[in-house]
């Protein structure tokens, strides 16, 4: 039997570098502004075709971006749909990676696609 909880789903389609090493992830909110915040902040930070400055996508150190940026970007972001700040970078970092996993050899991989939807209600299909 599977089963799609009730609630907002996303899933993030990252690769590394050159577009290699696809991976999908998925989450479920219970609300719509986290999932429209998760959605705005990987598809304007952590995408290739963005600001290079504010662009976290293929990172491979801590070195190469500014932490309390990072951090400063995600809470105004957050500010917007009137969510909680993140307590730190390791906080931000880490519920960023649970949607972006880790890569091999990057600190963030690049965000491909970005897809939302809204499911009313939990449903479970049965195996044929």
């Amino acid at each position: 039997m599977k089963t799609i909880e009730k609630g907002y789903h996303i899933e993030v389609v990252s690769c590394e570098n050159d577009g290699d090493n696809y991976r999908t992830m998925a989450a479920v909110f219970q609300n719509v502004e986290e999932t429209k915040f998760f959605k705005e902040w990987f598809l304007n930070h952590f995408n290739p075709h963005h600001d290079k400055q504010k662009n976290y996508g293929n990172t491979c150190f801590l070195k190469d971006f500014s932490q309390d940026e990072f951090l400063q970007i995600a809470n105004e972001l957050r500010t917007k749909y009137e969510l909680p700040p993140f307590e730190s970078f390791d906080n931000a970092s880490e519920k960023a990676g649970r949607l972006l996993r880790n890569s091999e050899f990057y600190y963030f991989p690049v965000v491909d696609k970005v897809t939302t939807y809204w499911c009313p209600k939990t449903v479970e299909f049965e195996e044929i």
